[in-house]
């Protein structure tokens, strides 16, 4: 058993889904779609001059895709499947795609909550206050690192800004504690 998370999952992801991709991808160009996939979410999209994308159209793709993830010894997970109507935000994996990738909201929101907290009450008491069970200090400070490195490949001069702001943050909070 392979902890979630670890650097080799995305690696072991491809392995494992190889032939599946072949077959997805093959039932997308047949349909006029785009197919991607990060680790197990699989993405469907109509490519520009597809015409004829409607609900029905959607809910025979979702009933070959799943018979193709079956068939390959997978299962889809019927709660996470969305059709998304045209003119309807489209989220993936917290990015924000239609004609151009950029961060959610939300998700940046959730990056100035985090340093406004660090800077205000400092790094301990701020995690000590997070809902449900509080992370151990670290492992809070890695995971908005993380979050913060994500945000720079995506929204360079967000990601920067918020490095920045943390630093200063962390600095503020070590001379008020």
């Amino acid at each position: 058993m392979l902890p979630q998370g670890a650097p080799t999952s995305g690696i072991i992801a491809n392995i494992c889904a190889g032939e599946l991709d072949k077959e997805l991808a093959s039932l997308a160009l047949c349909n006029g779609l785009r197919y991607s996939r990060y680790c197990d979410y699989l993405f469907f999209s109509p490519c520009p001059d597809h015409e004829h994308f409607d609900r029905g159209f959607a809910g025979l793709m979702i009933r070959d895709v799943n018979r193709a993830v079956l068939k390959h010894g997978f299962r889809i997970n019927q709660g996470k499947t969305r059709v998304v109507p045209p003119g309807s935000k489209k989220l993936i994996l917290g990015l924000q795609v239609d004609d151009s990738v950029r961060l959610d909201t939300a998700f940046k929101k959730n990056i100035d909550y985090h340093i406004r907290g660090i800077a205000k009450f400092g790094l301990q008491q701020h995690v000590a206050h997070a809902k449900g069970t509080p992370p151990p200090v670290l492992s809070f400070l890695n995971h908005l690192q993380g979050l913060i490195a994500f945000a720079k490949g995506i929204e360079h001069w967000y990601g920067e800004t918020r490095e920045t702001n943390l630093r200063r943050a962390l600095s503020i909070g070590e001379v008020t504690q």
